[in-house]
């Protein structure tokens, strides 16, 4: 509610305020070891910024789409949190453990496998087919997101309601 009493930009705002410093290490620092590890050549680097940056896009717009069911279920904030980490425990499983329906649920509903899986497969086998689908995946759930959380924001009255009960 106190970052909706201010001027527009609600949503960059929200995010800056939940942003910790150590997860920005975090993403710099893995970025340095890949490079370190020798797995990727100079001339890999760009491709590597650009994985990089659709990992980071999809892991934020799947937050944000998670924290936008706090717009239409009342005390979602413990099941979005709960959400959040199953995308983080979905991913640090090997692609080929899914298979049928679990598989559609990991590209879908949780997209850890467009979170890591595209990504990786963009790395390790890059073709112009493999790296459209990672950047058009992740172009698809920021827009998703950017779709929720502005639908949620126009529905939502506020947490600081006086009601009296008769």
């Amino acid at each position: 509610d106190q970052q909706l009493a201010l001027p527009r930009g609600t949503l960059f705002r929200v995010l800056c305020s939940r942003s910790h410093g150590n997860g920005w290490g975090d993403g710099l620092s893995g970025l340095c070891f890949v490079v370190a590890s020798g797995h990727v050549s100079l001339g890999e680097i760009p491709l590597l910024a650009t994985v990089f940056l659709c990992t980071m896009t999809v892991y934020l717009s799947y937050c944000i789409i998670v924290g936008s069911l706090s717009f239409w279920i009342d005390l979602s904030s413990d099941f979005g949190k709960t959400l959040q980490d199953t995308i983080i425990i979905f991913s640090s499983y090997p692609e080929n453990i899914f298979g049928g329906w679990s598989k559609l649920l990991v590209f879908t509903a949780i997209p850890a496998g467009v979170m890591i899986f595209v990504p990786v497969r963009a790395l390790d086998q890059f073709t112009p087919e493999v790296g459209l689908l990672a950047v058009g995946g992740c172009l698809a759930m920021l827009g998703l997101a950017l779709v929720m959380y502005h639908v949620g924001l126009r529905r939502y009255t506020s947490g600081n309601r006086f009601v009296s009960n008769l």
